[in-house]
């Protein structure tokens, strides 16, 4: 992310309520580790199968 990225990113999240902010970083969180689930499995297939699709 830019720095001008991150400020429009603080200036909305300094507008928000608290149970607002808790439930869009729950909801960021849960995002990054779908992310990285998706990124794991995608490694995994393409190292175990034998060029087949999976």
């Amino acid at each position: 992310m830019t720095k001008y990225t991150n400020e429009k990113k603080e200036h909305a999240l300094s507008q928000m309520s608290a149970p607002h902010k808790r439930d869009l970083r729950r909801k960021e969180k849960a995002l990054a580790e779908t992310a990285a689930l998706l990124v794991s499995s995608r490694k995994y297939e393409a190292l175990w199968t034998d060029g087949e699709d999976a």
